[in-house]
């Protein structure tokens, strides 16, 4: 009986990159530029990326900003 792998949940970074567009690109028809996602890591102090892996593949993008007194 062949057991069902759990997700791993982690911060994404730069070494994820080249992954990430590829799924962004085969997800979405208007995928992010590289330079979105490299922003979003390095500079926006609000944002948190996260990607979700199975065997050491990525197969889960999320980009969320922390906005505090929005509802």
């Amino acid at each position: 009986m062949n057991a069902i792998s759990s997700p791993e949940i982690r911060r994404m970074n730069l070494n994820d990159l080249e992954e990430v567009i590829r799924l962004d690109h085969a997800s979405f028809s208007l995928p992010w530029p590289e330079s979105s996602f490299r922003f979003e890591i390095e500079k926006n102090e609000c944002s948190r990326c996260w990607v979700a892996l199975l065997d050491q593949k990525i197969v889960g993008i999320m980009v969320a900003w922390i906005i505090v007194d929005e509802i």
